[in-house]
């Protein structure tokens, strides 16, 4: 399976990262002397799962590593657009559909050994996506204190990970619902805007359970979802605020 790292993103100066990133590239944020992208090139490049590595959203020369598994495209004017210009290019890579991991760059507590074994999870590849959730519980106990943002569904509370299986074909959606699907595995109301208050009201009421959201999910994009329960709260464990920043830090020394 071929991989797509996603690292375009300034954070604006109303971001409590931008004391931390000056003007420049989350994915060039420091930690322990090495970038973000250094860390999840380093799961990604060791992991025997991965073939090939996509970077989008950085220029063309940040790329130190001259590997011919690797390559890069500059940043496509955001989230939604990179993604989908990445999916495309690995289809016109490979010169076929295929399924791709899809891992953001800010999550430098991925390790090879993650990939791997979250990729066997989502095998054999029956769907089309492959949502990845983190349980409250898995969460707290391997990140005590860790200011997530958690979903409140009926069975459980659930954060969103930031490492999708998706296949080529999604590159091929309208890049509202793209992003709506995105989005998605963040903040479940989103899916509203398309399926409709019904949704909206059994969310409000915790009454939508996962098996719901593959249904809505898979209806909406027209292609069969799966959400997975993963166990490993690293892939959820981003770095959105610099209080993520002091968390993960502390956790590297």
């Amino acid at each position: 399976m071929d991989a797509i790292i996603l690292a375009g993103g300034i954070p604006s100066p109303d971001d409590s990262l931008h004391t931390l990133t000056q003007g420049k590239s989350k994915a060039l944020l420091q930690i322990n002397g090495r970038s973000l992208l250094d860390y999840v090139l380093e799961a990604l490049l060791g992991s025997s799962s991965i073939d090939h590595i996509l970077v989008v959203g950085l220029p063309i020369d940040v790329l130190n590593n001259e590997s011919k598994h690797l390559s890069i495209i500059p940043d496509q004017g955001g989230f939604v657009q990179n993604g989908i210009a990445g999916l495309r290019w690995m289809k016109n890579f490979r010169g076929k559909q295929a399924h791709v991991a899809m891992v953001s760059v800010d999550i430098p507590l991925l390790t090879s050994d993650i990939v791997d074994q979250v990729i066997a999870n989502c095998r054999p590849l029956t769907h089309k996506l492959f949502y990845h959730f983190v349980s409250r519980a898995v969460f707290e106990e391997r990140f005590p204190n860790s200011q997530r943002t958690f979903v409140k569904l009926k069975q459980e509370e659930i954060a969103g990970a930031d490492f999708l299986i998706a296949h080529t074909d999604f590159a091929e959606l309208d890049e509202e619902l793209f992003e709506t699907l995105a989005n998605g595995r963040k903040q479940a109301w989103k899916l509203a805007r398309i399926v409709g208050f019904r949704f909206l009201l059994k969310f409000l009421m915790r009454q939508v359970g996962i098996q719901e959201i593959e249904e809505i999910t898979s209806h909406v994009a027209g292609m069969p979802v799966k959400v997975v329960l993963t166990p490993h709260a690293e892939i959820g464990m981003d770095i959105d605020k610099k209080v993520h920043f002091d968390l993960i830090e502390k956790t590297m020394r």
